[in-house]
């Protein structure tokens, strides 16, 4: 009764089933009583709709928000806390500003968007200074006719705190997810395909990700002048580009990956002044290189990860951060941080002048050759490799020829070599 009510005061009819103009859509949300449910019939409707008020908006099967087009504005403004929207289509973007080009803006705290569909869309939703915000069941289809660089966001957080978001497929955009100056994030069980960077948290902290699949994306999971992130129970597999990477870490502290699969990408993790992180119980497959680290990663442990099939296991020490930025670099180089307009914590992380490798132990890899005498499950010898060699072969196009030949397998053992890992594990998989 509380629905039809709602629609009786907002438009004098009896019939929930009727296609209502904007303009009535308009009337009926800014005039239904605050608790009843506003039920939106299947229909058209065009876009530039704003809930300015707490309200319960459900769309019916076939109801659709479409933006006229060369019209500036998002398509769905909520201005307003306490809103819940469910079973939304939103069909294109408008004109203008960024925030015009944004099929959903949201600027209220204390919402929950479930079961929404966004297509044909520059940007998909942009929750700004939004706190305590609940996605479930989000689907986003950008533009693939355009470049990563000229596109947007799936989802879009800036100044934000108590984000989570589950369910979701987000497909030709530019990030999957992007974070700026935000807290306390949940992002789980979601599918990102043929984007820049799958999740992307730049100055953010305290965020988790798990259950996260990314593929045909530059980076799976980049984070950047970040901290306080879990890594965890994802798939990050078949990079785009000779620049792909599973995880980049940039200036990153207390960062934890754990248990999630890379495979098939150009590097599957890449480390830049990466503090206190911990990687734990990957399995790491298939990469041209399985890590890439450079200048100072005090405090960084990478044990119990297991490591198959990858043309090199390492190259480290060379690389910096614009070398691994270079690929996808057409927006990123420009950069900075929103001005802070919540009183959330300032997130960064200093780059130093120190070089410090992160510390190897008790890692599985099939590029170890050794005895177990005493059958403990850890290898009597470490694991040497010469790192000069592999930063030469992945780095000069002219050495790549010898990628995946007999050189490499036994450049990877040889015994003049650094000590990478004192305790290799020498039992592997079958």
């Amino acid at each position: 009764m509380k629905c039809l009510l709602a629609l009786i005061l907002g438009l004098g009819v009896a019939s929930s089933t009727w296609a209502l103009s904007l303009q009535e859509l308009q009337v009926l949300i800014d005039t239904t009583p605050i608790g009843h449910t506003i039920t939106v019939p299947p229909g058209d409707y065009q876009g530039n709709l704003t809930v300015r008020r707490p309200c319960d908006l459900q769309f019916q099967t076939g109801a659709r928000l479409i933006h006229v087009p060369g019209s500036a504005g998002p398509t769905l403004r909520i201005q307003s806390s306490d809103v819940a929207i469910k079973g939304l289509t939103v069909e294109g973007t408008g004109e203008g500003y960024r925030s015009d080009h944004t099929a959903i803006l949201v600027t209220g705290s204390r919402i929950t968007l479930s079961r929404i569909t966004i297509q044909d869309a520059w940007s998909g939703i942009w929750l700004d200074a939004c706190s305590e915000v609940s996605i479930n069941q989000l689907e986003v289809t950008g533009l693939p006719q355009f470049a990563f660089w000229e596109r947007g966001e799936g989802l879009r957080i800036t100044n934000g705190s108590l984000i989570r978001v589950s369910d979701f497929h987000i497909r030709s955009t530019a990030d999957g997810i992007y974070s700026e100056r935000s807290t306390r994030l949940e992002i789980r069980d979601g599918l990102v395909q043929d984007a820049r960077y799958g999740v992307h948290g730049m100055f953010s902290a305290l965020g988790t990700v798990s259950g996260l699949r990314t593929s045909l994306t530059v980076v799976g999971v980049m984070l950047m002048e970040s901290s306080q992130w879990v890594i965890g129970n994802s798939s990050l597999t078949n990079g785009y580009r000779t620049g792909s990477a599973g995880v980049r870490e940039i200036r990153t502290r207390e960062v934890s990956v754990e248990g999630n699969e890379i495979a098939r990408q150009a590097s599957g993790i890449e480390l830049i002044d990466v503090r206190a992180g911990t990687f734990l119980n990957n399995r790491i497959t298939e990469n041209g290189t399985a890590w890439t680290w450079g200048r100072d990663n005090t405090g960084t442990t990478i044990q119990n990860n297991v490591h198959r099939g990858n043309l090199l296991d390492f190259a480290g020490d060379e690389p910096s951060e614009r070398v691994l930025m270079g690929p996808d670099s057409s927006q990123h180089g420009a950069m900075q941080p929103a001005p802070s307009r919540t009183p959330a914590e300032k997130i960064t992380v200093e780059a130093t002048e120190l070089h410090v490798r992160p510390k190897f132990d008790h890692n599985e890899w099939d590029g170890w050759s050794g005895t177990d005498l005493d059958q403990d499950g850890i290898g009597d010898t470490p694991y040497r490799f010469d790192i000069k060699s592999a930063v030469r072969a992945a780095t000069r196009p002219w050495s790549g020829i010898f990628l995946g030949s007999p050189w490499s397998q036994w450049s990877q053992g040889i015994p003049g070599g650094e000590v990478i890992d004192e305790h290799p594990k020498a039992r592997p998989e079958r």
